[in-house]
């Protein structure tokens, strides 16, 4: 079983890459966001899941020790493997644990392949399991009361969409025409 890969990316593509590991090229899936972090000829450390089945086998590759234990946390619940996990993860991974700590189905449900009875399952299996970090809780906890926030959800996107937007908001912006504006154009 192959948990760790240290090499060059020989080529990107949106949701892999080919890790050159001492003269052997192994083809690794990444989440977007991961696959945005790394360019060609760059150095690349990733943390691996190995999924072997009948007829493949799949590695599956992450920066961070915690990215992949949260991975492995989102494909023990049925109905959820390894394509939709990375589909997941293409957000931050706080904001999803952030989701699913809230019980908001409706924003899970807006990924690929997750509809509203695995959004369900996905939040009853993982909330005890979920932690925040500190810095998720009071970015949620002042995001939650923010005005900006409601007002996003009411033109329709989803919490962790909206959350997402407004974190890329500098905290100094007060204002909630100037929060909600500078959200939607970032």
């Amino acid at each position: 079983m192959i948990s760790y890969l240290h090499g060059i990316v020989l080529e990107r593509e949106l949701n892999s890459i080919t890790l050159n590991v001492n003269g052997v090229g192994y083809l690794v899936k990444v989440s977007a966001a991961t696959a945005g972090e790394l360019a060609n000829g760059e150095e690349a450390r990733l943390f691996i899941h190995t999924q072997v089945s009948e007829s493949d086998i799949s590695l599956y590759g992450f920066l961070e020790k915690e990215e992949l234990a949260f991975f492995k946390q989102l494909i023990s619940v049925s109905g959820v493997g390894p394509k939709t996990a990375l589909g997941i993860l293409a957000s931050p991974a706080e904001v999803v644990k952030q989701a699913i700590f809230s019980e908001d189905a409706v924003s899970l449900a807006k990924f690929p392949g997750i509809g509203k009875k695995t959004a369900e399952r996905i939040i009853v299996e993982l909330k005890a399991k979920v932690s925040l970090n500190g810095d998720a809780k009071t970015l949620t906890n002042k995001v939650i009361n923010d005005e900006a926030l409601e007002a996003l959800l009411s033109l329709g996107y989803a919490k962790y969409e909206a959350v997402k937007m407004l974190e890329q908001v500098p905290e100094d912006v007060k204002d909630v025409g100037e929060r909600i504006r500078m959200a939607l154009t970032s």
